[in-house]
């Protein structure tokens, strides 16, 4: 099954997605009820509209992603005080919405990454006013090419969320959690995973003793900035 590694980069009001080498696409989404819009390159310079979203939304962040494990990307959409959206891909760019959709929240970022190591991708949604960062976990079977995202999802105990990243921090295997919000930048060990042991342990995530004191952090990032092999 191929994966894709999710893809997402704000700029103000608008977000650009890099596909491939030879395509760019920019998924325009404003903090206001507008469609969100992608924008297929054609030449160096040219871009003409490609799609609409169904819906007018309040999109605040998005997120290509592999979600159906057909080889395409497929798009999520993370909306403010509305539920949360995926388009899925039918491989010849034509997006349709996923009969799938979490309750409604406050979305400010969202990511796909295969959590849990079973070959498919799940979403993360960062929430703020309140709300927990969800976890939501991608049941897709391999009879079945239709994303299957478990009902309840795993929280986390973070609020105000500004951005989400997914790397991994301890060099074990899977992907933990970086959560920017409004008092601090926090890290969620995924414990599936035990380093120099297997990946057979049951899925969760636990907070890092590391807490730095930051305020009002509007980004995070994973990168390996000093050469040493790992994300940390």
């Amino acid at each position: 099954m191929q994966q894709f590694q999710s893809l997402h980069r704000r700029y103000g009001g608008f977000i650009t997605m890099a596909l491939s080498t030879t395509l760019l696409i920019a998924v325009f989404a404003t903090p206001a009820l507008h469609q969100a819009t992608v924008q297929a390159q054609s030449s160096n310079t040219i871009f003409s509209l490609r799609w609409n979203s169904l819906f007018p939304r309040d999109t605040r962040a998005v997120a290509w992603g592999d979600a159906d494990g057909d080889g395409d990307l497929d798009l999520a959409l993370g909306n403010y005080n509305a539920a949360s959206q995926i388009y899925l891909n039918d491989g010849l760019g034509n997006l349709q919405l996923a009969s799938w959709a979490p309750p409604p929240a406050n979305t400010t970022s969202l990511d796909w990454g295969d959590l849990d190591n079973d070959g498919d991708l799940d979403l993360v949604l960062g929430n703020e006013s309140n709300q927990p960062t969800q976890i939501y976990w991608n049941c897709l079977s391999a009879t079945a090419q239709t994303p299957c995202f478990e009902a309840t999802p795993l929280t986390v105990a973070t609020s105000n969320v500004s951005d989400i990243s997914l790397g991994d921090g301890d060099g074990d295997g899977d992907l933990d959690l970086a959560v920017a919000d409004s008092s601090a930048v926090r890290v969620y060990r995924n414990t599936r995973c035990t380093p120099g042991a297997d990946c057979s342990g049951s899925r969760g995530f636990q907070a890092f003793a590391w807490n730095p004191q930051s305020t009002n952090v509007t980004s995070v990032a994973w990168g390996d900035c000093d050469g040493n092999r790992t994300h940390r």
